[in-house]
């Protein structure tokens, strides 16, 4: 449901203060902070979410809930919030849901008319507008509430103010000032927004985050990323700037750095890659893109986590995006679909959104795992890492393994709960952080990571300290994961098998690259494009 609230300020257009400039990204974001207090600061004072906590428990000890309220000056509204954040302290099970307001504050500059622009931020003289904002966040919106199957709730109110900026930006060279909305501006307008929320007649005590989209002129915050979210369980808000290109799924992302099953605000961070990529320090040249081994010999050799922290491509909390005509797996048809579209954010990440799916230990359980995203049946494989794991320094905030199944699309529906339509990949490896909101793809493999066929068999992943090799595989009856003592026969044969195939594959990609490279430079054009686009 989305709601108009229209509000007019004028302002001048002030030049008091000059910002730093900061260098622009070229990504979506930057690692996503806090600016919460310091809770050390005052170990006397008692949070307002504490508080609440603490006289909702008081109140199913036994205590009178309307008399403990009516004494404390509670309203209705309050009394609402205190029992919506009691029930979310408790574990959300399948049929639970998790709602929370989503104010979309729209900023105009006095010359911009909402309903006439359609331009798509490249171009500053055309901007966004009313249609183009409001179609993309809920286009946004509704991806996530798809990919969670209807469990998260997310409804929409829209509001509108026409202001003008209070900064400008530095000149750059002979280059003349422009406006520039300020940091205080955003945060003014994000507080006047919940506020307007929560103290209107209809608010009902849920979650409220708060997203500010400047649609005209420079912000001070689009110096450092075109979104910004904060993780403020007490003031969860966003920051977006349309002065830009997007990749369409800016919303999506800082969202998901605010979901969480239990406190909203707390949501999840980047997914990275642990890669093969190996590069000679002294001609400059790639040498290994992929590479099977135990993670042990692979750490040895040279592999490592990319550095770029957005390299996973299965979630928007990486590299992926929103586009339902984009598919991993160009061979299959049905992956061509245009109602066919990717879940946004990976296994692991979900997991967290959804505690409740069923998990089952990698070490214990061996043997052949159809992986589901049925709410009956097992969704991953989970193992903690020792405390002398080689991952937990090759990848610092490395607790745990979630084995998942990556699912490259599923069939939209009416009820968005798309449990039976998903469509399993492959299976995907990655390393979890202890509360489960930062997450790192191991993606070393060539074989098994797309375009399985019936009677396929490939490892994805090798471990000497759990003692464990991971297969990817498809039968008849769908993509399974396939869990092996590393220390047998024919978990041996298995692996020898695959590191030789695909040292043979990684040779002939990496010297057709090379020869790229060396044409490139023989021509004075010198190298382009990124390796991570080739296979």
């Amino acid at each position: 449901m989305c709601e108009y609230c229209k509000e007019s300020v004028v302002s001048s257009c002030g030049a008091e203060e000059n910002f730093a400039h900061s260098r622009v990204q070229e990504g979506f974001d930057e690692p996503c902070y806090s600016d919460r207090p310091d809770s050390r600061q005052d170990s006397k004072r008692i949070s307002r979410r504490l508080l609440l906590r603490e006289l909702a428990i008081g109140a199913m000890a036994g205590l009178s809930f309307s008399v403990v309220t009516e004494a404390a000056g509670i309203n209705d509204k309050a009394r609402h919030a205190i029992e919506y954040l009691y029930d979310r302290f408790e574990q959300i099970d399948p049929n639970d849901s998790v709602e929370m307001t989503l104010g979309v504050v729209a900023i105009y500059g006095l010359a911009i008319d909402p309903d006439s622009c359609d331009g798509d931020g490249a171009d500053n003289r055309r901007r966004w507008g009313r249609e183009h904002i409001a179609n993309t966040v809920q286009d946004n919106v509704s991806k996530i509430e798809q990919t969670l199957g209807g469990q998260y709730q997310i409804d929409i109110k829209h509001i509108e103010k026409v202001v003008e900026p209070e900064g400008v930006r530095p000149r750059r060279d002979d280059s003349d000032e422009v406006p520039m909305y300020t940091i205080d501006q955003f945060e003014r307008y994000a507080k006047e927004a919940r506020e307007q929320i929560t103290e209107s007649d209809d608010y009902n005590g849920k979650p409220v985050i708060t997203m500010v989209i400047f649609d005209s002129h420079y912000s001070e915050l689009s110096e450092k990323a075109i979104g910004i979210a904060y993780q403020d369980p007490d003031n969860p808000r966003i920051h977006i700037s349309t002065y830009s290109a997007w990749k369409g799924c800016a919303p999506a992302h800082e969202i998901g750095h605010l979901l969480n099953p239990e406190t909203i605000g707390e949501g999840m961070q980047h997914e990275g890659t642990f890669s093969a990529r190996v590069k000679n320090e002294e001609s400059g040249k790639i040498v290994q893109l992929y590479a099977i081994d135990t993670i042990q010999n692979l750490l040895k050799q040279g592999c490592a986590l990319e550095t770029n922290e957005y390299a996973s491509y299965h979630t928007v909390m990486g590299s992926g995006h929103l586009d339902s005509s984009y598919s991993i797996n160009e061979k299959d048809e049905l992956r061509k679909d245009p109602h066919i579209n990717r879940p946004i954010y990976s296994p692991p990440e979900i997991h967290f959104l959804q505690p409740w799916r069923k998990t089952m230990d990698a070490t214990e359980q061996l043997g052949v795992h159809f992986l589901s995203y049925e709410k009956d049946k097992t969704f991953g494989l989970t193992t903690e890492l020792p405390s002398n794991h080689v991952l937990r320094k090759a990848i610092p905030y490395a607790d745990s393994l979630f084995i998942g199944p990556n699912v490259d699309g599923f069939v939209a529906n009416d009820k968005t709960t798309p449990e039976e339509l998903f469509v399993t990949d492959s299976i995907g490896v990655y390393a979890v952080s202890k509360d489960g909101r930062r997450t790192a793809e191991i993606n070393t493999a060539y074989f098994g990571m797309s375009n399985l066929e019936n009677g396929d068999e490939y490892v994805v992943y090798a471990d000497e300290q759990l003692n464990i090799l991971v297969l990817s595989g498809k039968n008849d009856s769908g993509v399974y994961a396939k869990i092996l003592e590393l220390n047998t026969d024919e978990a041996q044969i298995l692996l020898n098998e695959d590191r030789e195939k695909t040292a043979e594959c990684n040779k002939l990609i990496v010297d057709n690259y090379d020869k790229q490279l060396d044409k490139q430079s023989a021509i004075g054009t010198g190298a382009v494009g990124q390796i991570s686009t080739l296979p």
